[in-house]
């Protein structure tokens, strides 16, 4: 490689190569779901699936299915609807009651009539029913205890009337009536006294068909959309549940119902979406940072890092909250800024952040962590001699990330505390990690280019080290 680059065609061939390496590995990287089967499944509702089914990638979408589930429930818990209670019927079946109270009364005091011929009439009531034993247990009773029954029949009638009373509450009303009735009141009379009034209730209020449905109407639509999430490698539907309408939803959501074979798209895709990036980059260096283009020991360094977060990157997307947020990737904008200078680092971070979103799923998040926390590094690193330099620009990283979390809570309209805090404990660590990380990667680049880094510096500066 060292006689190759002792020419300008020999660099230009070098670089060919190493370009042609870095777009295959990075391709691979990129479109790593393309190497494996096609997850297609034939399942319906109410089948047993016979294995569990992984994400193939990470997703976010409305769940219909649960959106609807959701208003359903908080439609049901809308109780029914009754009109308030309708006084006139009230003061119909008081009037009622008066009435049939007074021809009792008459009939009681029918002297001309025989007790048989009292307890014909008695019976012969229309507006309610009056058995032989009931009409028998009236005409036995004195002048001043009829007074009491008539008394306390009209006071229990009016105390119930005032109150709503439905049709299908009709059975509990007739249980509590004896607690009605005047505590004076001796056990028989309360007995005729609670038949009588029986037959005089009569139901006051009305289900409202139309206001129960208007009332559950807009109780459904105050349920917000749900939003289900998936990671990639999560488990969609487990071995051995049987799958629901909500499982067939998300299946479809991520195209694993009767899914076409896509990987060929998926490869071509990763194989444009690097040349085009690499391409990019390319220009810019040979146009902006000619010496660093050209400086072909840096160039592979730089490479290989950006490759090695990459993996990195692959492999921790398929994680929880805390793993995604706190992968290091603004370490790698903090050794490139020694290597290339701040410009350089800059446009480095965007091209690896736009790798890292494409390979999360098109995740917005984690392209904006590895962008505005790299790209802060840089900013806030100078005197990059000085090795507390790297803690300060740690901190900064960390609060940007931290803010980042914070960001992606509030726009998913989700504030869960638990998150939060999950959130916030991931961008300080990942503050301290890039810094640490940087130090240690820093250390490295010195050993294998004989770079003058602090941290080289401070190596040499030790007494046991021998004179340059």
């Amino acid at each position: 490689m060292t006689r190759l680059t002792q020419t300008t065609a020999g660099r230009r061939v070098a670089l060919l190569i190493l370009s042609g390496a870095f777009v295959a590995t990075a391709t691979i990287l990129v479109a790593y779901n393309a190497f494996a089967p096609v997850g297609s499944v034939e399942l319906a509702v109410g089948q047993v699936a016979t294995a569990d089914i992984i994400a193939p990638h990470s997703i976010t979408y409305d769940s219909e299915m649960l959106t609807s589930q959701a208003r359903q429930s908080a439609a049901d818990a809308i109780r029914e609807i009754y009109d308030p209670p309708n006084p006139a019927v009230a003061r119909q079946q008081s009037q009622l009651a008066r009435h049939v109270l007074d021809y009792m009364d008459n009939v009681r005091h029918d002297s001309f009539a025989t007790p048989v011929q009292q307890k014909a009439d008695l019976t012969a009531i229309s507006a309610i029913p009056v058995d032989v034993e009931l009409a028998a247990q009236i005409l036995t009773l004195s002048a001043d205890a009829w007074k009491d029954v008539d008394s306390e029949v009209m006071t229990t009638l009016d105390t119930v009337m005032r109150n709503p009373v439905r049709e299908d509450g009709l059975p509990e009303i007739y249980a509590s009536l004896p607690n009605v009735v005047g505590l004076t009141v001796d056990e028989a009379r309360t007995d005729l006294i609670t038949g009588l009034v029986k037959s005089f209730i009569k139901p006051n209020t009305f289900y409202n068909d139309e206001r129960t449905k208007e009332a559950r109407k807009q109780a459904a639509a105050t349920v917000p959309t749900e939003q289900r999430s998936f990671a990639q490698g999560q488990i969609v539907v487990r071995g051995g549940s049987i799958v629901t309408e909500a499982d067939m939803e998300a299946l479809t959501q991520l195209k694993l119902v009767n899914a076409p074979d896509r990987r060929l798209q998926m490869f071509s895709g990763a194989l444009l979406f690097v040349v085009i990036l690499g391409a990019l980059g390319a220009l810019y260096l040979r146009q902006l940072h000619i010496a660093l283009f050209y400086n072909l020991s840096v160039m592979i360094l730089i490479g290989a890092m950006f490759l090695v977060f990459l993996a990195g990157a692959r492999i921790l997307e398929t994680g929880a909250d805390f793993q995604s947020h706190i992968y290091p990737a603004a370490a790698f904008s903090l050794i490139v800024v020694v290597l290339a200078g701040p410009e350089a680092a800059i446009v480095l971070t965007a091209a690896l952040a736009a790798t890292i979103g494409l390979i999360t799923g098109n995740s917005l998040e984690f392209a904006l962590l590895a962008a505005f926390g790299g790209s802060a590094g840089v900013l806030s690193l100078y005197r990059i001699e000085r090795l507390n330099a790297y803690f300060r620009a740690g901190l900064v990283i960390g609060v940007v990330n931290v803010g980042i979390g914070l960001l992606s809570v509030l726009l998913q309209g989700n504030v869960d505390p638990a998150r939060v805090v999950v959130f916030i404990l991931a961008g300080v660590l990942n503050g301290i990690f890039c810094a640490g990380l940087a130090i240690v990667g820093l250390y490295l680049v010195s050993s294998v280019l004989n770079m003058p880094t602090s941290v080289r510096l401070i190596e040499l500066s030790q007494p046991n080290q021998p004179l340059l």
